[in-house]
């Protein structure tokens, strides 16, 4: 029975992503979605992978992508996105309706900022960088607080800190947030 969704950032699903999600475990509960249409397509550089995922739609495209895999498996109860993906997600939870919770863990979605005005359907645990270089995260951050269904951390770390790819990437940050999904992994899913 699938249980938990993750969603890459522009890099795709790539080796290091897959050696982090069996680092979380539980490894046959899961589903991975991807911005790329093919199998093992992923980038290496930061620039490539946003050509491709602006070349593959965008967000929009993505969210699509999204709400097809939520409602393929409906036994989901954790979404776990990130950067692009995440934003996307959080997109999707606000449009979309569900008659049983989920909760979703959402790693430095920037592109969240083009959708203040919506307000997730089901509990969401958004994870902000100290800084973006695009806007202003303490703006955005104050823009949300309070919001149903919705609640905020903010972190020392740079965007993509979880992401081995990606410049930012931080090895003290992603082993606390390894452990921190695992916790939050255990409490939706006590039996598996």
């Amino acid at each position: 029975m699938l249980r938990v969704l993750y969603i890459t950032d522009i890099f795709g699903q790539t080796p290091v992503f897959d050696e982090f999600v069996a680092s979380v475990g539980g490894t046959q509960h899961l589903a991975v979605v991807s911005p790329f249409n093919q199998t093992g397509e992923y980038y290496k550089t930061e620039a490539q992978a946003y050509q491709a995922f602006l070349h593959d739609g965008g967000v929009d495209a993505y969210a699509y992508k999204i709400a097809a895999a939520i409602d393929r498996y409906p036994q989901l109860t954790h979404l776990i996105g990130f950067s692009a993906g995440a934003s996307a997600l959080y997109k999707v939870l606000s449009q979309q309706k569900r008659e049983k919770g989920l909760s979703t863990t959402l790693f430095y979605p920037s592109q969240i900022r083009h959708f203040v005005d919506l307000t997730p359907t089901h509990a969401c645990d958004i994870i902000f960088p100290a800084f973006e270089s695009h806007f202003d995260v303490q703006t955005l951050i104050s823009n949300m607080s309070g919001r149903p269904n919705v609640r905020i951390q903010q972190v020392a770390y740079s965007h993509g800190f979880m992401n081995q790819y990606s410049e930012q990437f931080n090895e003290r940050a992603y082993q606390h947030y390894l452990c921190y999904i695992q916790q939050r992994l255990a409490a939706v899913m006590p039996n598996e």
